[in-house]
């Protein structure tokens, strides 16, 4: 007997497993083609005006080089920082509405509202940072301008200010020259704070109540006995338009008497 050979031809098909793992894998090429694509347009997240703008038409970009295309900023509404003494934070809270003045003194005040605080003080400074909320729908405020957050006298409460031609220089103490109502010269070591130029914030040492000697002479002591000059009549010539500032120097101050 003659045994013929049969050859029977087999056909593999992959199996139901295999070709969603090719699906799967396919449709994330897609995906990813179309994310690469999408880079073509770039989408600001918000409504703003470009401010910076560090690229330019056929500069290479790097999704992994980190660096900042534009910079947007969004000018309806703005928020302004500053920072208040240890003393005074308990007093700000959330809502607090203060007078925000941009540029000089006389511009225009603009309604800020107390938007958060940091809740904490800085080791640093012993402040805490205020952060207000600042309507702008007009754009009349530059977005990155220094401006002035006036706080009423109630959180702060009073600060007492003096002409820097008050002070004595005498040794490691400041002093000013206080008057009393004999006439009587008294020395007192006062703490200053914050230095305005040309006035000084007074820490303690004096009170709003007491008179203090403008222009003392190097030579003035304790117990030295002065006159009061008598307050200055007012002047016919118009006041300026703008109000100055109300100073802790009394109107009369003490002149020594010659020697």
């Amino acid at each position: 007997m003659r045994f013929v050979g049969l050859l029977v031809a087999v056909a593999l098909f992959p199996a139901p497993l295999a070709l969603a793992a090719n699906l799967d894998n396919n449709k994330e090429n897609v995906k990813r083609l179309e994310q690469l694509q999408g880079f073509q347009r770039v989408v600001a997240p918000f409504a703003g005006t470009i401010t910076i703008r560090n690229v330019e038409v056929g500069d290479l970009i790097n999704p992994s080089g980190g660096k900042e295309m534009f910079h947007i900023q969004q000018t309806q509404s703005l928020r302004v920082y500053f920072r208040v003494p240890q003393a005074e934070a308990p007093k700000i809270a959330v809502g607090q509405t203060f007078d925000v003045i941009v540029g000089t003194g006389g511009g225009k005040p603009y309604t800020g509202k107390v938007a958060t605080t940091s809740e904490a003080v800085s080791p640093d400074s012993r402040t805490m940072q205020v952060e207000l909320q600042v309507d702008n729908p007009q754009n009349q405020i530059t977005a990155g301008s220094y401006a002035s957050v006036r706080l009423p006298p109630g959180v702060l409460g009073k600060l007492l200010i003096l002409p820097d031609n008050t002070v004595i220089f005498r040794g490691k103490n400041l002093q000013v020259a206080v008057v009393d109502s004999k006439g009587v010269v008294e020395l007192r070591d006062v703490k200053t704070g914050r230095d305005f130029g040309i006035q000084s914030e007074i820490l303690g040492g004096v009170t709003e109540s007491d008179k203090v000697i403008v222009n003392p002479s190097d030579s003035i002591t304790t117990g030295t006995i002065v006159h009061v000059a008598a307050t200055p009549a007012p002047s016919a010539t118009p006041a300026p338009s703008a109000t100055p500032a109300p100073s802790a120097t009394p109107a009369s101050a003490g002149t020594p008497l010659p020697y």
